[in-house]
Order: C-alpha cells, then sequence, then structure tokens
C-alpha cells in the first residue's frame, strides 16, 4: 500500500469511523432513555455511514476525498459540521474560534480540514478530556490551535504514530510546520502553520 493512500485511509476514513463510533455510544444511551427519539438518532447514523461509504468509494476510484470535499464547502464550515456531528457523545465540550475570512485554496481548506479533524480524532480517543477548543486566525498564513485539558503524554513527548505524522507531512507539503506540546496532567496542544499564497 503507497503511502499517500495510507494516510488518505488514516485521515479520511478514520475521523468518520471514530465519530460513528461515538455516535454509535451515545445512540445506545438515548434509544434507551428517549426511545422517541430512535428514528432520528439512526437517521443521524446513517448520513455518518454515507459520508464514509463515500469517501471509501472515491479512494477505491483512485479520487482524493480530500479534494472532492473541499468543493462541499468551505473548510471552517466542515470542521463545525464535524463538531456537531458528535453533540451528545461520550468526550469533551469542543469550541471552534475562527473568524470569517475569505476563501482559501482549496489545498490549504483540505489541509486545514483534515489536520484539524485528526487531531480532534486524538483528543477524544487518547485525551480524556474535559473541553477541547479550536483556533483559527488568518494573517500571512494560517495560524491553528488545538488545545484540550486532558491527561496529556506521561513523559510531555509526543510519540509520532501515523496521524501525527500525517498531520505533520500535510502541513510541510505546504511549506508549513505542525508542532505538537503536551504536559502530562495538563493537556496537549498542536499548533499548525499553514501558509497563504500572496494576495
Amino acid at each position: 500500500m503507497s503511502t499517500q493512500l495510507r494516510r488518505d485511509l488514516h485521515d479520511v476514513l478514520g475521523p468518520a469511523l471514530a465519530a460513528l463510533a461515538f455516535r454509535l455510544e451515545a445512540a445506545q444511551v438515548i434509544v434507551q432513555r428517549e426511545p422517541h427519539r430512535a428514528a432520528e438518532v439512526l437517521l443521524t447514523l446513517r448520513s455518518g455511514v454515507g459520508h464514509a461509504e463515500r469517501a471509501l468509494r472515491e479512494l477505491v476510484d483512485g479520487v482524493r476525498p480530500s479534494t472532492s470535499d473541499s468543493a462541499r464547502g468551505c473548510p471552517v464550515a466542515r470542521i463545525r459540521a464535524f463538531v456537531d456531528g458528535l453533540a451528545g457523545t461520550p468526550g469533551p465540550a469542543i469550541t471552534v474560534h475562527a473568524p470569517p475570512g475569505p476563501a482559501v485554496p482549496p489545498t490549504v481548506g483540505d489541509a486545514l480540514y483534515l489536520i484539524v479533524t485528526e487531531a480532534l480524532t486524538n483528543v477524544l480517543r487518547h485525551a480524556g478530556a474535559g473541553r477541547c477548543a479550536v483556533r483559527i486566525t488568518r494573517g500571512e498564513a494560517l495560524e491553528v490551535e488545538v488545545r484540550d485539558d486532558g491527561v496529556g503524554m506521561p513523559d510531555g513527548v509526543p510519540r509520532p504514530g501515523v496521524g501525527l505524522r500525517s498531520m505533520a507531512a500535510r502541513a510541510r507539503a505546504l511549506g508549513g510546520t505542525c508542532r505538537v506540546e503536551s504536559v502530562a496532567g495538563v493537556g496537549t496542544r498542536v499548533r499548525v502553520r499553514l501558509p497563504l499564497p500572496a494576495r
């Protein structure tokens, strides 16, 4: 399997399937406590399955899912939709702070979306956090921070797995940077800088 295909499977399908797993957990509780909401919950789950199916089909057809996703809306709106899809699931309260601004090139928007959703998926899976904040600011570059108040890493040293390597590679491909800082018992912060073309 090529490095690019492995990265796309991890970055595109990984967050989608992780979100589905968290939604299923929440659905179990909701259906037991509020059975009248079962149809609503199942509809949300079906939507998530549909997204994963489309992404997988595009990968099989040799189309980068990130590219086709970019046509479906701005990256911040897609990030908010990802976060909204986690509403009611166990996990941290996630806030997204991003001022409105002009559109960014699709390659930058794709990288922004994939890096942030990967960072959020790591928070959901590993951080044990109560809160997580995504902050995006724009100047000559997009400056992105994903910060949680979770358990952090035992010795404060990030151990780069597929996800962290992929985030760094996507930023580096655009001439940007991706840094991960962690303090045991305090939390983790992912800081990304994605250069923007001159206006």
